[in-house]
């Protein structure tokens, strides 16, 4: 019965992850700052570590200026994060692409 139970959690937690909106392809890869890590993929699945308090894997969500991480993992650190976007991907003079998370500067790398 435990058996039953883990393999319908999982089903439903698949079920809610949701592809990447066309619009927001620009968020796609890694990305890095003093503070935060995050790999984000096109069918929506990521990764956000936060330095020195932990990591989730699970999926990200773009809406309404902001990014919401929901992880899929019990054991992961964080279960649950959500960072306002304060600006879009962006590419300045250096060539350097970057996005303002919560006031902190991340690259793509």
């Amino acid at each position: 019965m435990k058996t039953f139970y883990t393999v319908l959690i999982c089903f439903v937690l698949l079920s809610c992850q949701e592809d990447l909106d066309p619009s927001d392809y620009e968020f796609r890869g890694s990305w890095d700052s003093p503070k935060y890590a995050i790999q984000i993929f096109m069918n929506g699945s990521a990764t956000l570590d936060i330095r020195n308090r932990g990591t989730l894997r699970g999926f990200v969500k773009i809406r309404n200026e902001k990014m919401i991480f929901t992880s899929e993992h019990e054991d992961d650190a964080i279960g649950y994060k959500r960072l306002d976007i304060d600006q879009r991907p962006t590419t300045d003079t250096n060539g350097v692409t970057y996005m303002i998370l919560e006031g902190h500067r991340l690259e793509k790398h």
